[in-house]
């Protein structure tokens, strides 16, 4: 097995003083040969931005008000296959006027299960997802918005987003296969470019599901709030 532990409040060579009192971390994890990587991050509270583009496993960069905000790291290897861990346990110890901004850019090829929640605040998920199986982002109170419009190049019926209390947006492309189970306990739900199910209530599909050579499925759920689909070209 392989293990880096990247303890971030050790890094004192990439803290940067900030206008708000508070200081920068910057980070970046290069990308192993493995057979497939998993993410698994949560977050207290704060505003968090999600995307690819990066030819190393991870690049972060990390604005916050208190030293209790800042995540730990951990990525290991074992048989082949890495879990990189993203944890920011400190959100309950510090003032009320904290503020938390977290960006992350990932690889999008060396991703294959990405497990994301976020407690309080904003969530925005982007990018391309070449590899990607298994796929799911919760936020407990707040906003998660979802943009999935980048290339598809394998099925999955594996994607699930829940939002508790808040509003859930999510933005999928026109030219695969697109099934949605659109859930909201109290509040509205607004599907744009897919057709409802006969045969469920909650079911939207378009044109090319079942028939593309790639399908996806997405299960989407707010406890109280607003969740809209959109289907982009």
């Amino acid at each position: 097995m392989i293990r880096n532990v990247l303890l971030l409040a050790l890094a004192a060579l990439i803290l940067c003083p900030t206008p708000a009192a508070g200081f920068v971390i910057e980070q970046k994890i290069g990308t192993r040969k493995t057979a497939g990587n998993e993410l698994a991050m949560e977050i207290g509270f704060g505003e968090v931005s999600i995307t690819t583009g990066t030819n190393e496993l991870l690049e972060g960069r990390f604005e916050l008000t208190d030293s209790a905000l800042i995540p730990m790291i951990d990525y290991t290897v074992e048989d082949d296959y890495g879990l990189l861990e993203i944890v920011q346990e400190g959100g309950d110890a510090v003032p009320d006027e904290a503020t938390a901004s977290y960006s992350f850019t990932l690889n999008g090829d060396a991703i294959y299960e990405a497990g994301i929640e976020l407690g309080t605040g904003e969530l925005k998920i982007a990018g391309v997802w070449s590899k990607l199986n298994e796929f799911s982002a919760s936020v407990g109170a707040g906003e998660l918005e979802v943009d999935l419009s980048g290339g598809w190049t394998r099925s999955t019926d594996d994607i699930n987003f829940e939002v508790g209390v808040g509003e859930l947006t999510i933005i999928l492309p026109d030219d695969i296969g697109i099934r949605v189970e659109a859930e909201v306990g109290i509040g509205e739900v607004k599907v744009e470019g897919l057709s409802p199910e006969e045969d469920d209530e909650i079911g939207w599909t378009n044109s090319l599901w079942q028939q593309a050579e790639v399908n996806v499925e997405v299960k989407a759920e707010v406890g109280v709030g607003e969740l809209t689909v959109k289907v982009t070209d």
